[in-house]
């Protein structure tokens, strides 16, 4: 299953990536580095299903939970992108981040594997197998 299935994005649109590291693999994914509110925007517009966010480490994502956790109030669903350990040194972990999102009151959907490199976790409303 091609990665923007997974994701549950459409084949073939770029998709809005906040913080894009050059070495993330993204498959049949084409990345647009954006800042957020311009990546809130198009997917808000419907341009994009969702837009990805990374962060290496907790005190990244403790820094724009808060803007994400307005994201989800406006009904955009995003991704927060994370290292898997070993990589960058990281203190993340899937617990880790649903544990800090959900002192925000934000729910993950799904977990997917980007690549060798960076996990991902959805947060969205639509409800996910």
């Amino acid at each position: 299953m091609s990665l923007s299935k997974k994701l549950f994005l459409a084949e073939g649109i770029q998709v809005p990536c906040v913080n894009l590291p050059a070495e993330a693999q993204l498959d049949d994914i084409h990345p647009w580095a954006a800042s957020l509110s311009s990546a809130m925007e198009l997917v808000s517009e419907g341009k994009s299903g969702a837009f990805l966010y990374f962060v290496e480490n907790s005190d990244q994502l403790k820094s724009v939970r808060d803007e994400l956790k307005a994201a989800r109030k406006q009904k955009i669903d995003f991704w927060i992108c994370y290292p898997r350990k070993p990589f960058f040194g990281t203190d993340l972990s899937s617990e880790k981040v649903l544990k800090l999102a959900k002192k925000v009151g934000l729910k993950g959907r799904a977990e997917e594997v980007l690549d060798d490199r960076w996990s991902c976790i959805y947060f969205s409303s639509r409800k996910t197998k």
